[in-house]
């Protein structure tokens, strides 16, 4: 079987495969050739719709478009506005930040005096309470000129409020 099948190879002529494989190639090209004209057709639509679109709106495109130099003119004073604005402020904010840690620094380290103070205030407060409930009268002559605040209203830090 072997001998019959090379028999059979070599009897096809070589001018009939050439022929054969020309035949493939032109319809490999015929079928290429479609769908490149399929492509070219799809885009043509496209641009054709395009300009359809940029027909309808070319008088909204053309006043965006004599709007943009005032736009850009306009973005870049705000830039160079708010860069002038932030050289400026910088020591400023610097400053505030560099007193807020002074600040926080100097009442943890007198902490032990703002607790002093806060119970000398309390003290009298309670002394005052006291003097007003024994004598009635100084009571409304005393709450007159006296401070409306009490010790509990007096939000002064602690120790744990630092913290």
């Amino acid at each position: 079987m072997t001998h019959s099948l090379n028999q059979v190879a070599t009897s096809i002529p070589v001018s009939a495969l050439i022929d054969l494989f020309v035949l493939f190639f032109w319809m490999a090209l015929v079928v290429v050739t479609c769908f490149i004209v399929l492509i070219l057709h799809k885009a043509y639509q496209t641009m054709k719709d395009v300009r359809a679109i940029v027909a309808d709106n070319r008088k909204n495109i053309n006043l965006i478009l004599d709007e943009v130099p005032q736009i850009t003119k306009n973005v870049a004073e705000v830039t160079t506005e708010v860069s002038h604005v932030t050289q400026v402020f910088r020591p400023t904010i610097d400053n505030v930040a560099q007193t807020s840690d002074s600040i926080t620094h100097t009442f943890k380290d007198n902490n032990t005096i703002n607790e002093i103070l806060i119970s000398a205030y309390k003290t009298i407060s309670n002394i005052r309470k006291l003097v007003d409930s024994i004598n009635p009268k100084s009571s409304g002559t005393a709450k007159s000129t006296s401070s409306p605040n009490t010790a509990s209203e007096v939000a002064m830090p602690t120790e744990k409020d630092g913290e």
